[in-house]
């Protein structure tokens, strides 16, 4: 029987007994969705007024805010909450330019997950366009500049592990007003101007965001190729493992692929020091199902687990797809090299490839809160019964999301990349170069494990200066 004093410990977020995870492996709470709240601040009113300083209580501090959504944008939040009209109507695009003069708060009310408690949690971005400001319960954890980066920030001390009836953590993230001078960001956002659009310029916490739990480490992320002999193929991964303690971690690496019928694993033993390591393992594969273009065959993924364990304890794990296949270039039928420099014919685990190919006019919606994966399936599901087998992501617009990139290894349609440099005279200096070379480095980390993404290209039409 629960008593008085029970009840009281309970209304005010006190578990009656120490909660730790008994979960194995990673454990995943995505914070995104409709339960965001914003508002517009004059620059520099923010800070100044302490709304970095809010904590999640019955205060009223932000009961007239507009309810939000991440993954989304400003402009689709404020359309939603009825402070602008449709920007796709008419010429209203001009007439909400005054949006992108101010700052904006976002913040979000949550309580932790059970299977959380006890582990190393990591508060991860996976995308904001374009710069923020990040607090945890009024602590700052720091800034980030760049659309196609993700960033993190060690939040294990900085959250509340009571569950009251009210959210107790607050997260609260300030958009900075996006830049105007492409000069100063190509490569690092998206074009917001080109030749066909208003000046109106795209902002907001457009991927997910997401709490993630390990126990010591963290896996990173990884990168796959794969060698295709006859019928033997050679997986070679390297994976970017931190290790969170302060001490050596000895355990054992695990990789599998499985199908339906078969998994193949490979185990090996690690030592990881303090801080990021790169582990490299290759192991063999007998008579591979190989991932095709549509055309040419069936475009086969494996399930794929990457895990860490500590005497048979797991620490992390990652879950993904991956789909066997090289790619290799050769000159073009009938030319020599003298007649053309540069080899334009893609052969797909050895097999000649005609790319019947279009440009993918960017994102399904200018606007990435009015976006979705069934937008996405929809569009791409179109050019595959368009007959095309190749889609160009060109410097107008960003690389595109990971259920983009999903879909089209799902699909069979090949992709080819561009960075976002379009018709610009670029900086030259350090410290602009600096931050291209992350947002570019990001932008290859989280796309180059797809066997759809076949090309990576410098920019478009970069010759005009």
């Amino acid at each position: 029987m629960k008593t008085n004093k029970d009840y009281f410990a309970l209304e005010a977020g006190q578990p009656l007994q120490k909660h730790l995870s008994t979960t194995s492996g990673r454990c995943v709470q995505d914070l995104s969705g409709r339960n965001w709240k914003m508002e517009k601040m004059r620059i520099g009113q923010g800070v100044a007024e302490g709304i970095h300083l809010l904590k999640s209580e019955l205060s009223g501090n932000n009961f007239s805010w507009n309810a939000a959504s991440v993954p989304g944008d400003v402009y689709t939040d404020l359309y939603l909450a009825g402070e602008l009209e449709d920007p796709y109507f008419g010429r209203n695009m001009h007439k909400a330019k005054w949006v992108q003069e101010y700052e904006w708060w976002y913040n979000r009310a949550f309580n932790v997950e059970e299977d959380m408690i006890g582990k190393d949690i990591q508060l991860v971005f996976e995308g904001v366009d374009y710069s923020c400001e990040v607090w945890l319960n009024g602590t700052y954890l720091g800034t980030h500049e760049g659309m196609y980066s993700s960033f993190s920030f060690t939040v294990t001390d900085h959250l509340i592990y009571s569950h009251p009836h009210v959210p107790v953590n607050l997260l609260t993230v300030k958009l900075d007003p996006p830049p105007k001078n492409q000069q100063n960001f190509a490569g690092m956002k998206h074009n917001f101007a080109g030749d066909y659009l208003t000046g109106l310029i795209p902002f907001g916490i457009w991927q997910s965001v997401k709490l993630i739990g390990t126990q010591k480490s963290v896996i990173e992320n990884y990168r796959c190729e794969y060698d295709i002999h006859n019928n033997l193929a050679t997986a070679h991964f390297d994976i970017n493992i931190r290790n969170l303690q302060q001490e050596e971690l000895n355990g054992e690496l695990q990789i599998q692929l499985a199908d339906q019928d078969l998994t193949h694993t490979c185990k090996q033993s690690v030592c990881l020091s303090s801080g990021d390591s790169t582990i490299s393992c290759s192991f063999d594969i007998e008579d591979p199902k190989l991932w095709w273009p549509y055309d040419l065959g069936e475009p086969f993924l494996y399930n794929l687990t990457i895990q860490l364990t500590v005497n048979e304890t797991i620490l992390d794990s990652i879950h993904d797809k991956t789909g066997i296949r090289t790619v290799t270039m050769q000159m073009n039928p009938g030319f020599t090299s003298e007649e053309s420099q540069i080899p334009w014919t893609f052969t797909i685990n050895g097999k000649t490839m005609f790319l019947r190919s279009a440009c993918w006019g960017g994102q399904p919606s200018f606007f990435y809160g009015r976006n979705s994966s069934q937008k996405y399936r929809m569009f791409l599901e179109n050019a595959k019964e368009a007959n095309i087998n190749n889609l160009r992501i060109f410097g107008w617009h960003p690389a595109e999301t990971k259920e983009f990139y999903d879909i089209c290894d799902e699909l069979g349609i090949t992709v080819w990349t561009n960075f976002s440099f379009a018709t610009q005279e670029f900086r030259t200096d350090q410290s602009y170069l600096d931050k291209v070379t992350q947002e570019i480095q990001g932008s290859v980390i989280s796309r180059r494990n797809h066997p759809s993404n076949i090309m990576w290209m410098g920019g478009e039409e970069v010759f005009f200066y």
